[in-house]
């Protein structure tokens, strides 16, 4: 199972969201749970940093990932679309794909 923690500041802002583990036992190139819940993922990344033109604090390994925004974009209206996008994205994929994915939200 992948567990994305998506982590909010008290104004409800998405300031940083992690990914770890895979989705099934399937392997490297075969799990097509795991590929969806990384495009999901890893599009958000690009468009924080291709269209927002936001530099994030980025680590990406094989089963994690970690995308945090600097704080002058916390409410930048560009990482809000593209956040919560992701988000809604990865509760759809949920919503059909039971027991792949986990999803916690907290607030720091």
């Amino acid at each position: 199972m992948t567990k994305v923690v998506i982590v909010r500041n008290p104004k409800g802002d998405i300031i940083s969201f992690e990914a770890k583990g895979h989705a099934s036992g399937l392997g490297a190139g075969r799990d097509i749970y795991c590929a969806a819940i990384s495009a999901i993922i890893q599009t958000a990344v690009i468009g924080l940093e291709q269209y927002a033109g936001i530099e994030t604090a980025l680590e990406c390994r094989d089963g994690y990932l970690y995308c945090g925004l600097p704080e002058a974009a916390w409410e930048d209206i560009s990482a809000t679309i593209i956040t919560q996008t992701m988000l809604l994205g990865l509760k759809a994929f949920d919503e059909e794909n039971k027991g792949y994915l986990k999803i916690v939200e907290e607030v720091r």
